[in-house]
């Protein structure tokens, strides 16, 4: 475990357990769930676990849609409407709240120990030749999807940059050149024309293909394509193929002259 996660877990478990606030004494100090019935704690947990759930898959828990839960907690309290059972909705609410900043919180220390463990590996792999506007914008998106742990996007991104910078290096007059003349040409036919252009070495447009691929599984085939994957390999070598790209390819052979 890194300092910075270590740091955010021991602050989300000295404010929830111990009432602490390290920024100053809380507004509002953090409630309990003493006095509440077993069936409203039993509906407060299944309800806080059906929103962290749907907030973070985007489908309900157990069949049963947050909305749905929120109408079965609140609506036979409202219905009575006075003014103790008023203040048992306050509470509730606020108790709903503080169970997903907490929840929050622990989510924060693992992404920001995954963070600690890659930022240095990111930081020396910084290329020097500067792409292009589109490819650099997909770069920054990158590293902020390897940095926090989304694996799976840094794939589709790290495609996207492939495909940018060869968009803004290869025209489509280059790849009828190579290639003959198509209604359309795709990343796998740039890639291609790349490496005729002697833009990209065999073993790099090999990597580029494979890249494209990956990005292409992850988007249309298996979200879970990045589990297993040297994701930081993928990185470097998504780099090296803008550095190469950028450096004019390897060498002004008669495929290369443009």
């Amino acid at each position: 475990m890194g300092r910075l996660s270590f740091l955010i877990e021991n602050v989300v478990d000295a404010y929830y357990n111990g009432g602490i606030d390290i920024l100053g004494p809380p507004d509002d100090p953090p409630d309990d769930e003493s006095g509440l019935s077993d069936e409203l704690r039993e509906k407060l947990h299944q309800l806080t676990d059906t929103a962290l759930h749907s907030s973070q898959n985007l489908t309900a828990l157990d069949d049963v849609p947050y909305g749905a839960l929120m109408s079965q907690l609140y609506a036979p309290l409202l219905a009575q409407a006075n003014k103790d059972d008023l203040n048992v909705i306050a509470r509730v609410w606020k108790l709903h709240w503080q169970k997903l900043e907490e929840e929050l919180g622990w989510e924060l220390a693992r992404m920001a120990n995954v963070a600690e463990e890659r930022i240095l590996d990111l930081a020396g792999m910084a290329v020097q030749q500067m792409p292009s506007g589109k490819a650099a914008g997909f770069l920054r998106r990158v590293a902020r999807c390897c940095q926090f742990g989304f694996d799976a996007e840094c794939l589709i991104m790290c495609r996207s940059v492939i495909d940018a910078e060869l968009l803004s290096e290869i025209s489509g007059d280059e790849c009828i050149s190579v290639l003959g003349q198509r209604q359309y040409f795709d990343l796998g036919d740039r890639i291609e024309a790349a490496r005729r252009l002697r833009l990209l070495s065999f073993e790099l447009a090999q990597e580029a293909h494979n890249i494209r691929k990956l990005g292409n599984k992850a988007v249309h085939g298996d979200p879970d394509v990045a589990k297993g994957i040297d994701i930081l390999g993928i990185i470097k070598n998504t780099l090296k193929i803008v550095e190469e790209l950028n450096r004019g390819g390897i060498g002004t052979g008669e495929a290369g002259q443009r």
